[in-house]
């Protein structure tokens, strides 16, 4: 068993640590690029892998990309630069 003193404390935001944290964000079904664009234009550093899939509709098929997982992206959120803002 470790000893709760042996621990270090979580880091506070006020304190002078850059390192970028990584979140992974749940958005509406079908909307993973809307929500990317929109956190993008805020400055934020967003991952969304995407594949290519087979989409058959009505006796055609067509090729779309898609999310590789369906309703989450992934950002990198920076709060010393985005507090600054």
């Amino acid at each position: 068993m470790t000893n709760r003193d042996e621990i270090p404390p979580w880091p506070r935001p006020d304190e002078a640590d850059t390192t970028p944290l990584w979140y992974v964000v749940r958005t509406k079904p079908n909307q993973e690029q809307l929500a990317r664009l929109n956190y993008q234009n805020q400055g934020l550093v967003v991952y969304l892998p995407l594949m290519q899939t087979l989409r058959r509709h009505a006796r055609r098929t067509e090729e779309v990309r898609r999310p590789v997982f369906p309703s989450l992206s992934i950002e990198i959120i920076d709060f010393l630069k985005f507090q600054a803002l």
